[in-house]
């Protein structure tokens, strides 16, 4: 069976961001970057080291909020955040954390925070469960991640919302219930190279999308 994406990116290092709040993928992401050819290194929040030492960072959906204060309470992680984005270095935030990249989040007690303020949303979580829609996501107009017509999909949990008024933070992706194919809004936002949603996107559904992004080569 002819395999066209296997090892494209043989000699690469994809970086894997580690923490145990973060395993509800399980190790989907990593399965999938091996199989594109990556060097999967976990990264650890607060790890010292250069953006240019990554080919790539993904950040795996889970409970974003059982890590914000500890991730938070780390002097460097804005700056590591910041810094990474800013680099031109593809980077994914799936789900969770990506609450925390905004202006501020409240966790499921009520506390607010303030976030890092990547983006111009604000986060909020509730107690997590079982909940989810399944969707299927499009491009407004074409962006790093998708061209116009592609689709990823992936699941709207419960217990994750950003509020995005006048859409202050402006958004890359249209959203459809995959079963009713009813709108259901927008999510994606974009900074340089680097995508974060609120969404859990399965990578695995569009390969050539994902592996254009992260050679930087657009059709």
């Amino acid at each position: 069976m002819e395999e066209p994406h296997r090892d494209r990116a043989k000699g690469h290092t994809m970086g894997v961001m580690a923490h145990g709040a973060l395993d509800l993928e399980g190790d989907n992401a990593s399965r999938l970057f091996s199989y594109l050819g990556f060097n999967v290194r976990k990264i650890y929040p607060g790890e010292a080291g250069r953006p240019s030492d990554l080919y790539g960072l993904y950040i795996p959906h889970g409970l974003g909020f059982l890590c914000a204060e500890h991730l938070l309470g780390i002097p460097s992680a804005r700056t590591w955040f910041s810094r990474i984005f800013d680099s031109g270095v593809p980077v994914f935030v799936n789900g969770g954390i990506s609450l925390l990249l905004g202006e501020s989040f409240v966790l499921p007690n009520g506390k607010s925070y303030e976030g890092m303020g990547l983006f111009r949303y604000r986060g909020q979580y509730t107690m997590p469960s079982s909940d989810f829609t399944k969707v299927e996501i499009s491009s407004f107009e074409g962006d790093d991640v998708l061209n116009l017509g592609e689709k990823l999909r992936g699941r709207r949990v419960s217990y994750t919302s950003v509020h995005n008024p006048g859409e202050r933070s402006r958004s890359i992706w249209t959203l459809k219930d995959a079963k009713t194919g009813r709108d259901l809004g927008l999510s994606g936002w974009s900074r340089a190279r680097g995508v974060a949603t609120d969404l859990c996107v399965d990578i695995w559904s569009n390969m050539e999308a994902v592996y254009r992004w992260l050679v930087h080569r657009k059709a």
